[in-house]
C-alpha cells in the first residue's frame, strides 16, 4: 500500500493491529467492546481537527512519539487529548467501578483509541516508569 501510514513506522506497532481504512465504515467486530467507534475522515476535517496530518490523530501521534515536534500544533494536540481523557474519564469515575468494563463501553473504548487505558489509575511515579520504558523502547528500534 503505498502511502500507507504502516510503511512510515516500525511494523512492530502493527503486529496484532486490526483496522479498517480510513474512509470505510467501522466494523465493531475489531475493536475491544464490540462497538460502532470511529467518526468519518470527513467528520474530523470538517470539525478542523486534521492540520498537518492528513490521515487523523493516530498519525499525528506516532510521528510526535518518533520525535518530531511541531510546537503550536502539538500543544494543541495534546491540549485536546488532555481535555479528551479528563472529560471521559470523569464520567468512568463518576458512573462505573474502574475495572467494570461493560459500563460505558463507548466512552472506555474512545479512551482506548486515544492511548488511555480506562482501568488503570496512573499515579506520577507510574508514568515516569511508562515514559521511561517507552524511551529505552524507542532508543532500541
Amino acid at each position: 500500500m503505498k502511502g500507507s501510514i504502516k510503511n512510515k513506522f516500525p511494523s512492530s506497532w502493527f503486529k496484532d493491529a486490526k483496522v479498517t481504512g480510513l474512509d470505510k465504515e467501522p466494523d465493531p467486530s475489531l475493536n475491544k467492546f464490540g462497538i460502532k467507534s470511529k467518526k468519518s475522515l470527513a467528520h474530523w476535517k470538517e470539525k478542523g481537527w486534521i492540520k498537518t496530518d492528513k490521515k487523523d490523530w493516530f498519525q499525528w501521534y506516532c510521528n510526535y512519539f518518533m520525535g518530531r515536534r511541531l510546537g503550536e500544533e502539538d500543544d494543541w494536540q495534546i491540549k485536546r487529548w488532555r481535555q479528551f481523557v479528563a472529560r471521559h474519564m470523569g464520567q468512568i469515575k463518576a458512573n462505573c467501578n474502574r475495572n467494570n468494563e461493560d459500563c460505558r463501553p463507548k466512552q472506555r473504548h474512545g479512551l482506548l483509541q486515544w492511548a488511555w487505558d480506562s482501568t488503570e489509575l496512573l499515579d506520577d511515579k507510574k508514568i515516569k516508569e511508562k515514559n521511561l520504558k517507552k524511551i529505552k523502547k524507542k532508543a532500541k528500534l
